[in-house]
This record gives C-alpha cells, structure tokens and sequence, in this order.
C-alpha cells in the first residue's frame, strides 16, 4: 500500500508532515485530508486560512482540503 503525506499550510507557513500514513489509495487519503482538516477546525480561527495538503510518495498532489473553523 502507498504512503500519502499531510502537510498543513497557508502559504507563509507549513507543517509538514514527515512521517506519512500507509493508505489503501488517493480515495482513503483524500477522505483522512477532510478528517484533519475537521479536527484542526476544532481548534478555532488557529488554522484560519490554512489547508491540508496531501502527496503521494512521488510528491504528487492528490487532494487538498481547506480547513475552516
């Protein structure tokens, strides 16, 4: 199974995700982007403006999921 990366960014600055998670495919990446980008809402305006960014192995981009509060 692939491994995806889930970055959150906002164009200034970035968390990256160094660590990745082993995934079935992009469908099952796309859907964890949407649950970060749900629970990092949770914290208020703290990830206003951000997204989560997520690439395959390769450094494609395959799904990306703005975060909003």
């Amino acid at each position: 199974m692939p491994r995806f990366f889930f970055h959150v960014r906002d164009g200034l600055a970035a968390f990256d995700d160094r660590e990745g998670e082993v995934l079935p495919g992009p469908g099952a990446a796309a859907t964890r982007a949407e649950q970060i980008a749900r629970e990092l809402a949770g914290d208020g305006d703290n990830y206003r403006g951000y997204q989560v960014i997520v690439l395959d192995e390769l450094g494609n981009e395959v799904a990306r999921c703005a975060i909003v509060p």
